[in-house]
């Protein structure tokens, strides 16, 4: 049930919704933060390719700030938690190169993709 409000929210497409689709990946980090059970993790991978379109969006819109806040939660959950980006590692392993190699985005955007993929690759 509550996988679903995410969704909705991420998936918005309004303009005015940017910001609560920034808000909706930053509370469902929080979220998968509080969570002990792997099984608890796997409820919330479905969400994984809204998670990550927003983040893209953030990235191709300028919005470095939120990407970074994104990216932030992302190596803190792949610190408590690397396998639930399993499901999605090939698409995130695309959009991170993608990251490293644009000159559109800015270095501490680089910085912090790069430091997902090497948290993902130690856990």
């Amino acid at each position: 049930m509550i996988g679903m409000i995410f969704q909705q929210c991420m998936e918005d497409m309004r303009n005015e919704a940017f910001t609560i689709r920034i808000l909706a990946v930053q509370a469902l980090c929080s979220l998968l933060l509080s969570l002990e059970s792997v099984n608890d993790f796997k409820g919330f991978q479905f969400l994984l390719p809204q998670m990550f379109n927003v983040f893209r969006d953030c990235t191709t819109q300028n919005h470095f700030v939120a990407a970074n806040e994104c990216l932030d939660s992302f190596i803190e959950i792949a610190g408590y938690q690397a396998s639930f980006f399993r499901p999605e590692l090939p698409s995130i392993i695309n959009l991170m190169s993608q990251i490293l190699t644009s000159k559109a985005v800015e270095n501490s955007c680089k910085q912090l993709s790069l430091e997902f993929i090497l948290t993902l690759a130690e856990e």
